[in-house]
C-alpha cells in the first residue's frame, strides 16, 4: 500500500516562492485565461479588425513567444529567476498598453501587442518553474508546480468565462477590462 505525504498549504506556497509570487501566480492564471478570449473578441469588437487578421496576428504573436524561449532559457540559466518573472508581466503590461493605444481599424499596432502578450504569456511558465525549482526541493518541488499548473488551468476558465460575460458591455467593457487586466499585471511584476 502506497504512502502519500500531505503538504501544508503554508509550505506550499513557501515551495512556489512565498506570499507575494503566490499572488503573481494568481494573477498571471487569470490574467492569461482572460486574454486568450478577450485578444480576439478585442481585435474583432472594438479595434474592428476581420477575425482573419485578428487571429493571425494572435498566432504570430504565439510562435515569436515560442522563437523567444531560447533567450529566455539562457536568461534563466545565468541566475535571473524572479526577473524573468517580473519582466514576463512587464512585456504583457506593454502588450495591454499598446492594445488600448490601438485605433480602430489598425492592425500593426494589435500585432505587436499580440506579440508582446505571446511573449509574455510563453516566458511565464518556464520562468515560474525555474523559480520554484531554485526554492524547493522534492515532493515539495512537485507539489508547487502541480498547484500552479492547476491554478493555471482554473484562472484560464474563470478568466475566459470573465471575458465572456464582459461581452454584454461592449466595447467600452472590453477597454475597461484590458485596464485592469494591464494594471494587475503591472502589480504582480512589482510583487515578483
Amino acid at each position: 500500500m502506497a504512502t502519500t505525504t500531505k503538504i501544508r498549504p503554508r509550505a506550499l506556497v513557501r515551495a512556489s516562492g512565498g506570499p507575494r509570487y503566490a499572488v503573481a501566480l494568481a494573477v498571471d492564471a487569470l490574467g492569461t485565461g482572460l486574454l486568450r478570449p478577450f485578444l480576439l473578441l478585442y481585435g474583432v469588437l472594438v479595434l474592428r479588425l476581420s477575425a482573419p487578421v485578428t487571429g493571425i496576428a494572435m498566432t504570430a504573436g504565439i510562435v515569436a513567444g515560442l522563437v523567444c524561449m531560447p533567450v529566455v532559457g539562457r536568461w534563466l540559466d545565468r541566475g535571473a529567476r524572479s526577473t524573468v518573472v517580473a519582466a514576463s508581466m512587464l512585456v504583457r503590461v506593454l502588450g495591454v498598453a499598446l492594445l488600448l493605444v490601438t485605433p480602430a481599424g489598425h492592425a500593426w499596432p494589435f500585432a505587436t501587442a499580440a506579440l508582446f502578450l505571446g511573449i509574455g504569456n510563453q516566458a511565464w511558465p518556464a520562468a515560474h518553474a525555474a523559480l520554484v525549482a531554485t526554492v524547493s526541493h522534492g515532493r515539495e518541488r512537485d507539489a508547487a508546480l502541480a498547484a500552479g499548473r492547476a491554478l493555471r488551468n482554473a484562472g484560464l476558465g474563470v478568466g475566459a468565462l470573465i471575458a465572456t460575460l464582459s461581452l454584454a458591455g461592449g466595447a467600452t467593457a472590453l477597454r475597461a477590462l484590458a485596464a485592469v487586466t494591464g494594471l494587475a499585471y503591472l502589480a504582480a511584476a512589482a510583487l515578483a
